[in-house]
C-alpha cells in the first residue's frame, strides 16, 4: 500500500489558541499564542479503528495493550485522561495516535537517567515503528526538575508526524533519534538540550519553551552525511519568568556535525547573543548552525559565534519540508 493512502487522516486548520505552558497557573504572554491545527480522529480507508478509555467506555483501558492487539493500518483514539504506563511502539505497522485534546490526554511515564540504562531505555514513549502519526496529545516524562536526562519521547522511525501535541520534561524532552520527523503546531518544554538527537527533523509553527534556566534548547548529534538535522520554520522561542535574560543558547553540538537551523522564528530574551556555544569539546565552528530572519529580542545576528551562519534568501529557499525530509507529511498539505 503506498504511503500516502495511509496517511489521509482528516485536518480542519481553525484558528484557536496554541498549546500552552505546563505551568498554567503562569499563562504565556499574548504573542506566544499559535495557531493550532485540530485533527479529526476519523479513519481512513482501509483503517482499523480501536479506542482506548480509562472509564471502560472502550475496547482497552491500556493505551499499550490497544497498540499490540492491532496489525496493519489502524487509529487509536484515545479518550481524555492520564495514562501513566511506559509505550512501546516498534512495528511499521501505520498506525495512529490521536486524541480529542493534548490538555486533556496525557501519556506520561517518571523514569528518568537515575534509573539506569540508556536514555531510550528510560523514555516515557519509544517510537521506532515507520509511517507513524499522532495528534492532539501529551508526550509527557513527569521527573521532577533537577533529576537530569528524562526523555518524554524518543523518535527513531522513517516517516513520522506530530501535530498539536505538548512534549514536556525538563532536560532532554524530545530525542529525535534518527529516521526523519515532523512536528506541527506543537508546544515543546524543557530547560536543557531539550531537542536533540541524529534526525532529519522539521519544526513548523511551534513554540519551543524554557520551562527554567539551562543551558541551550538544541543539541543535535547530525551525521555529516546528513543535509539538514534539526530544522525550525516559523514558531516561536518562549521562556518562563524566572528564566534570566540572554542565558540560553539556540543549540550547542552533542557530536562534532551537529547541524541546526532556525528559520523565521521569534526569538525571547532569554537567548543568548552569541546564539550557539560548544558541548564537551565540540567547538561551535565544526558543527552547522545557521538562521535565517530571526526576530525578537533575541535575535542579534551581529554577536553570533563564529563559525555559524546567517542564511541568504537563495538558501533559505531550500529549507523546505520536503527537501528536509525527502517527503511531504500528509500533516504539511
Amino acid at each position: 500500500m503506498k504511503f500516502a493512502a495511509l496517511w489521509s487522516v482528516s485536518v480542519l486548520a481553525i484558528a484557536v489558541a496554541g498549546c500552552a505552558p505546563i505551568d498554567d497557573d503562569e499563562p504565556a504572554p499574548p504573542e506566544t499564542v499559535l495557531a493550532a491545527l485540530q485533527v479529526s480522529c476519523a479513519a481512513s480507508q482501509g483503517q482499523r479503528v480501536v479506542t482506548v478509555a480509562r472509564d471502560g467506555s472502550g475496547e482497552f483501558k491500556s493505551v499499550q495493550a490497544a497498540i499490540n492487539a492491532v496489525a496493519g493500518p489502524a487509529l487509536i483514539h484515545i479518550k481524555p485522561g492520564k495514562y501513566k504506563e511506559q509505550l512501546t511502539i516498534d512495528k511499521a505497522r501505520n498506525l495512529t495516535l490521536c486524541g480529542d485534546d493534548p490538555k486533556t490526554t496525557i501519556l506520561t511515564f517518571d523514569r528518568n537517567v537515575k534509573n539506569g540504562g540508556s536514555l531510550a531505555d528510560n523514555a516515557s514513549v519509544r517510537v521506532s515503528a515507520n509511517d507513524f502519526s499522532a495528534a492532539n496529545l501529551t508526550f509527557e516524562n513527569s521527573s521532577p526538575l533537577g533529576v537530569g536526562q528524562a526523555v518524554a519521547l524518543v523518535a527513531s522511525g522513517q516517516h513520522q508526524q506530530f501535530v498539536n501535541c505538548r512534549f514536556v520534561s525538563y532536560q532532554d524532552t524530545l530525542y529525535t533519534k534518527s529516521g526523519t520527523q515532523y512536528f506541527r503546531d506543537s508546544f515543546i518544554q524543557g530547560n536543557t538540550d531539550f531537542v536533540f538527537g541524529a534526525a532529519s527533523a522539521v519544526f513548523e509553527n511551534c513554540q519551543i519553551h524554557s520551562a527554567s534556566q539551562g543551558s541551550a534548547v538544541t543539541a543535535p548529534s547530525t551525521e555529516p552525511g546528513t543535509a539538514y538535522g534539526l530544522v525550525f520554520l516559523g514558531g516561536r522561542l518562549t521562556a518562563a519568568s524566572g528564566v534570566p535574560a540572554r542565558s540560553v543558547a539556540l543549540g550547542r553540538p552533542w557530536r562534532p556535525n551537529g547541524a541546526a537551523a532556525f528559520l523565521n522564528v521569534s526569538l525571547g530574551g532569554h537567548i543568548r547573543p552569541e546564539g550557539w556555544v560548544e558541548m564537551s569539546g565540540n567547538p561551535v565552528r565544526g558543527a552547522r548552525f545557521s538562521e535565517y530572519r530571526s526576530t525578537g529580542s533575541g535575535a542579534n545576528p551581529g554577536a553570533r559565534a563564529s563559525g555559524t551562519r546567517q542564511l541568504s534568501d537563495s538558501e533559505a529557499k531550500r529549507y523546505t519540508v520536503s527537501n528536509v525530509l525527502g517527503w511531504t507529511p500528509s500533516y504539511a498539505r
